[in-house]
């Protein structure tokens, strides 16, 4: 055995743990169906290609070969930030069922939560980084 082995074994109980849920879980297709309860895909991605945005150019900032001055990395800040932009701009006046409805921004010290989780986020993307090195 050598060293792809441990990529191997990663795959394998990747694959049995896919096949264990598939065939446990139950299907509550028809469940949602009788509440009306739609997935809200626009909004999905939307927000997670805008997190994904920021944090990456957070994250490579530091190994870019000009830091901030490199072109792509405020591009893909400035397109995050638009594209989360455009996400509230969905989740809060377009989605017929939003992912995140603005009630549950009126639970106090709730937006705080969102702004710790945000971060926390951007925090594994930093130590997936270096954790590699």
């Amino acid at each position: 055995m050598n060293w792809r082995w441990y990529f191997f074994i990663g795959a394998i109980l990747t694959a049995i743990s896919f096949f264990l849920a598939w065939a446990s879980m139950p299907c509550d297709k028809d469940e949602r169906a009788a509440f009306g309860i739609k997935m809200d895909w626009p909004g999905t991605v939307l927000i997670v290609s805008g997190l994904i945005l920021i944090v990456f150019s957070f994250t490579a900032s530091p190994g870019a070969p000009r830091g901030w001055k490199t072109p792509y990395i405020p591009a893909s800040f400035c397109a995050g930030t638009v594209i989360l932009g455009l996400a509230i701009w969905w989740e809060g006046w377009m989605a017929e069922q939003p992912l995140l409805p603005v009630e549950i921004f009126k639970v106090k010290m709730f937006p705080a939560v969102v702004g710790a989780m945000f971060m926390q986020y951007g925090g594994l993307g930093i130590f997936l980084l270096y954790s590699t090195y």
